[in-house]
């Protein structure tokens, strides 16, 4: 009885100890990613785990009690030859990792296996397939492949200068750029430190920035300094490393890059030199020199700008020029000339005023030109000026010199006829009357005879002051004809102001009262005055009118002078 107890004991603990066993074993087939089938000495499916119905495609109450070569279906891609033969050759257990998977779609799934055979008393009970799906880990591969080959091709086929350095800083890699920069072939490059082939002046900040990146205290770093060819040449470069870590961040290697600098170098220096030069000619130029955009806002404005306007050159640039120094009256004409020259991309010269920050006008005389900016194409104006305001007053001054009466003050002969073509011409063309007045100081020769030259000149500049006071409309002129003889041109006037202004003129002239005893007219000074009026045409001459008037005034003197006719 003793013993048929311990007996019973020893199978409870037996069937405890193997359905413990058979749960962790479920447990575990459960967990596993991999496709496990476990058969019996017949190939029948006894175990499968949730991992083998996923990568077969079979549910798992069609995989369990069926042959295992019904639901696996695994060929050699070399040969497309199924595996179970060696089920029947007993050449086991098998580990190939070239197969491929039948899904029951009829995918194919690349896959790695093992089959073992579970033996027992020297025969077999059974067969073990772990089937692991491998097409992750192929397609990681190919990508890693391919990356490889994007980098051997952009690393060897690149057009800068590239080495590949180790944690040392050796050379352990070069491309064909580099060599060719360097002049230096393959064998003479390898295994050497890239600081030795840097101009000995660049050498020492240059290698602190290499020790820096090796250590990792900087990831990178670009610089330009000069490197030596195998000729011993200095050329500039531009230097660049980057350090490759690995997951730990620790350094697995460093890319070091360098460019071919050294005629965008030379070009740039040339440039900022040009620059120099030239901002040193604009500011020491004796002459306005101001630059525009398409648009009118200044872009350059140079120093001696600044001294002729008073605005310094940060006051005033991406300003309006028209609107800051242009006066108002002169800004359509302005505007125009810049339009102009925007569209017909040629020089033009012209003169206007400009305000100055005081207020003052200053007048310039401007030679323009187009440009277009290099970067933009846009166009930009730089326009050169002169400061004549000094000249003009001069020759203003001569010339007003030049055109009067030296004794009267009076515009003379000369600079009468040169008007009064001027205004026939004009009016002709408008369609507007001009009206003359010719005036005779009566017997001023016997004035003359009886007072002197002295009082005759005298004489002469009251008349004179008379014609110019009452002279006020725009384009009337008062005129030294010859002698005691004075014309008043009148452009726009009809013949009854004509007339009226003759009168004016006698009478203020007899209100000077200036003594004549030697004058049958009367006691004092008197005048005569023909008056005229024609409407000009281009096929007729001025002097028609100077005939009218002086007919006018030769009847004025026949009639007994001191009164206006027409």
């Amino acid at each position: 009885m003793g013993i048929r107890n311990s007996t019973c004991i020893r199978r409870q603990h037996t069937r405890r100890h193997l359905i413990r066993q058979n749960t962790w074993l479920c447990s575990i087939l459960h967990s596993i990613s991999d496709a496990v089938l476990v058969t019996n000495p017949d190939q029948l499916i006894m175990i499968s785990n949730p991992a083998a119905s996923q990568l077969l495609g079979w549910p798992p109450e069609d995989i369990r009690q069926k042959k295992l070569t019904d639901v696996v279906n695994i060929i050699c891609p070399h040969t497309l030859q199924p595996l179970w033969h060696l089920l029947k050759s007993e050449q086991l257990p098998v580990e190939n990792s070239e197969l491929l998977l039948i899904h029951s779609s009829g995918r194919q799934i690349p896959v790695e296996i093992s089959l073992s055979c579970i033996s027992g008393k020297g025969r077999s009970r059974g067969y073990v397939l772990v089937i692991r799906d491998i097409s992750g880990r192929l397609q990681a591969a190919a990508r890693l492949q391919e990356s490889e080959s994007r980098f051997k091709a952009v690393f060897y086929n690149a057009p800068i200068g590239m080495a590949i350095l180790n944690t040392s800083g050796k050379i352990i890699e070069t491309n064909y750029a580099l060599r060719s920069m360097l002049g230096y072939n393959y064998d003479e490059i390898i295994l050497q430190s890239p600081i030795q082939f840097i101009h000995p002046d660049d050498r020492s900040e240059l290698n602190d920035l290499f020790q820096r990146a090796l250590t990792g205290e900087q990831t990178s770093f670009q610089i330009e300094k000069r490197y030596l060819n195998k000729m011993g040449q200095p050329r500039w470069g531009r230097f660049s490393l980057a350090r490759h870590c690995s997951p730990g961040n620790q350094a697995r290697f460093i890319i070091a890059m360098l460019e071919n600098i050294h005629e965008a170098r030379l070009a740039r220096e040339a440039l900022q030199q040009s620059k120099e030069y030239f901002e040193k000619v604009v500011n020491n130029a004796r002459a306005l020199i101001v630059g525009l955009s398409q648009n009118g806002k200044i872009v350059l404005f140079n120093k001696y700008c600044e001294q002729i306007t008073g605005w310094s050159s940060p006051e005033v640039l991406g300003r309006d020029w028209f609107t800051l120094f242009v006066p108002p009256a002169y800004q359509p004409a302005a505007g125009n000339i810049f339009n102009k020259l925007l569209e017909q991309a040629d020089n033009s010269e012209f003169e206007n005023p400009i305000i100055t920050r005081s207020g003052e006008e200053r007048i310039i005389s401007w030679k323009n030109t187009i440009i277009r900016d290099q970067h933009t194409a846009q166009p930009v104006i730089i326009a050169i000026g002169n400061d004549i305001t000094e000249r003009q007053k001069t020759e203003m001054l001569l010339k007003t010199l030049s055109n009067l009466d030296g004794l009267t003050g009076l515009a003379n002969r000369r600079y009468f006829d040169s008007r009064l073509a001027g205004e026939w011409e004009k009016n002709a063309r408008l369609a507007v009357p001009v009206s003359l007045i010719m005036c005779d100081i009566d017997h001023f020769k016997a004035y003359n005879d009886t007072y002197g030259h002295l009082q005759g000149d005298d004489c002469l500049k009251k008349v004179a002051g008379i014609l110019s006071q009452l002279l006020y409309r725009p384009g009337e002129m008062a005129a030294r004809y010859g002698g005691e003889e004075f014309v008043v041109l009148l452009p726009g006037c009809d013949l009854d102001t004509a007339r009226q202004i003759a009168e004016n003129i006698r009478q203020a002239v007899m209100s000077l009262a200036i003594p004549h005893a030697a004058s049958p007219v009367g006691p004092c000074v008197t005048v005569s005055l023909g008056a005229a009026t024609l409407m000009p045409r281009e096929t007729s001459p001025p002097t028609e009118l100077i005939a009218a008037a002086d007919s006018a005034l030769y009847r004025a003197k026949h009639n007994g002078r001191n009164r206006v006719e027409i």
